[in-house]
């Protein structure tokens, strides 16, 4: 059962909710509004890392502070990533060079760790597993519809105003977010209170995921994948990550706890984050360019073309929350889920060289129904196999694997983008000039190459449905005390 009254809930919920908004929107925001970046700071060389930087960030930053947010509280964990955001945005929107604008990106992804993993250990604060689905359903659905809409308003506000604007609109946004989350966001001692966190471990984490999304970013775009750069970059990462994984083992407060890793429901289910989360934030940010390329679609139509699958996605999770809290199992909405995204991916592979506008929009409609059950599921799945005292921990991990899930699989995508089409400079200037002089011969190849993206995207989420059925199955709680095993 809740352990507060619906009433307090849903105040929390909504706090969460804005929260959760402002954190995930900022991952896609910019996708539509790249070209125009580019050509305004005529800087094309560098526009990758407009992304790259917040993902990098905020990938690095998502565990500590979900476990910042377990020792010290969530509200005053929330307030400090909040202002953060803020000024960052300020830095963003008054750019007047590249370098500047990733600087305020790096720092913006800091913020936005925050606003996505402490929405969802709030909710965890006050509501028990049994019960939670239902309320993170709506989390997850704020998360899907962020990361849908944010093309398409990058899109409106690039061609109506300016693409500065993209940033600036975070400033009112972070003010409800501070706003409510004083209001709103219970003071509670946390479990963990008086304990400190082992900084230099955060410190070997943050480094070895720089390290190894760095790599990712550079590798088939600024250099080769076997340049010495990029291996020297993979193999700081693994050298960093061993070091980090040794000292895990024996400090008080591990950043993820080595158990996560080897308990037979989070380790899977991390895997499975990986390709969902993954698979669909990359969709997110590489669709609109299969619409513009591709489909020879403007940049405000590429974006709206994604809102109908932000109504499928949304309205399966809030059905796949609900059915969760009623029956307190969780096996059936994945299942059918990944096989509609598996047959929608795979339709749209073979033939995406032919399908019209029409038809590829209804398909990643289904693609939208069938990740939809799973978002919820595997925050609430991960919830209740974690300690109470390590809700925000088991939180940021998951958050983790999802994002570095979306650097690998976006990475993945646009090297193979990059290997099938000329994306040059001039080809960037029509993009932003006149789309309508892009040849022919380079659309088809936009689409053959989205098409090699659509069917490893299937293959990807084939192997996750596999991963999935190998869980664990531990009945889900009706209060937060320590989990248990299911012994059937």
């Amino acid at each position: 059962m809740a352990l507060v009254d619906h009433r307090e809930i849903v105040r929390v919920l909504l706090a969460a909710m804005v929260s959760m908004f402002l954190g995930a929107l900022d991952q896609s925001i910019v996708a539509t509004a790249l070209p125009s970046i580019g050509h305004d700071l005529n800087a094309l060389t560098l526009l990758a890392w407009v992304i790259s930087a917040y993902m990098l960030s905020m990938t690095a930053a998502t565990p500590v502070v979900g476990k910042l947010s377990d020792i010290h509280g969530r509200k005053q964990t929330l307030r400090y990533c909040t202002i953060v955001f803020a000024a960052s945005s300020v830095v963003c929107g008054s750019a007047k060079n590249m370098p500047l604008l990733v600087a305020g990106r790096l720092l913006q992804g800091l913020g936005g760790a925050g606003l996505i993993t402490i929405a969802q250990a709030t909710i965890a604060d006050i509501v028990a597993p049994r019960e939670r689905g239902r309320y993170v359903g709506y989390i997850a659905a704020v998360w899907g519809s962020s990361a849908l809409i944010g093309p398409l308003l990058g899109g409106v506000l690039t061609e109506y105003l300016n693409w500065r604007w993209i940033f600036f609109i975070n400033i009112p946004l972070a003010g409800i977010v501070l706003y409510l989350s004083e209001k709103r966001l219970p003071s509670r001692a946390r479990a963990h209170l008086g304990a400190r966190i082992a900084y230099i471990d955060a410190a070997l984490f943050s480094a070895a995921t720089a390290a190894l999304l760095l790599g990712l970013t550079l590798g088939g775009v600024s250099f080769p994948w076997k340049s010495t750069p990029v291996l020297a970059c993979f193999g700081g990462a693994a050298l960093l990550g061993i070091v980090f994984a040794i000292r895990e083992r024996s400090v008080a407060e591990p950043i993820i706890p080595p158990r996560f890793m080897v308990d037979p429901v989070t380790a899977p289910l991390f895997a499975v984050a990986f390709v969902v989360y993954g698979l669909y934030f990359t969709i997110a940010v590489l669709v609109p360019m299969y619409f513009q390329l591709g489909l020879d679609q403007a940049p405000t139509q590429a974006g709206a073309f994604l809102v109908p699958i932000l109504l499928s996605n949304s309205v399966l999770a809030l059905w796949s929350g609900h059915y969760v809290s009623r029956t307190g199992t969780y096996h059936l909405p994945a299942m059918l889920g990944f096989p509609m995204v598996i047959i929608a991916l795979v339709v749209l592979g073979l033939f995406a060289t032919q399908l019209t506008v029409t038809q590829s929009v209804s398909l990643l409609i289904v693609a939208g129904l069938g990740i939809g059950p799973m978002l919820p599921i595997l925050n609430v799945v991960a919830q209740n196999a974690a300690p109470v005292e390590d809700t925000g921990a088991v939180i940021g991990a998951l958050a983790f694997f999802r994002m570095v899930g979306g650097t690998v699989l976006s990475a993945a995508g646009t090297a193979v983008i990059m290997y099938r089409v000329n994306l040059d400079s001039s080809l960037a200037d029509l993009v932003y000039t006149d789309p309508r002089l892009i040849p022919a011969a380079t659309r088809l190849a936009v689409r053959s190459a989205f098409g090699e993206i659509f069917l490893g995207g299937a293959a990807a989420l084939l192997v996750a449905l596999i991963v999935f059925r190998m869980i664990e199955h531990r009945p889900l709680r009706s209060s937060r005390d320590t989990p248990s095993v299911d012994t059937d």
